[in-house]
């Protein structure tokens, strides 16, 4: 199992082309994470939005999740070296 989120899903993840993924995406993936490491839903919600970049002047493009800053602050939860 993994520790991290995957920028274009979990089949995917040795190839990264995008540090972003949607705030759904990012909950989706959450529950993987909830249930290898047992740490609670809404710490793991406060992360990702914590690393919730929004859209440009709120109507350009779309809210994304910086996946890189969301695992470093993961690994910062879960102790991880």
């Amino acid at each position: 199992g993994s520790k991290k989120f995957f920028p274009r899903g979990r089949q995917n993840r040795t190839r990264i082309s995008r540090p972003h993924i949607t705030p759904i995406c990012a909950l989706e993936q959450a529950n993987r994470i909830v249930t290898k490491f047992g740490i609670s839903k809404e710490a793991l919600a406060t992360l990702i939005t914590q690393n919730t970049e929004s859209s440009l002047l709120g109507i350009l493009g779309r809210d994304r999740v910086n996946v890189v800053s969301l695992n470093l602050d993961l690994r910062k939860l879960l102790n991880v070296k």
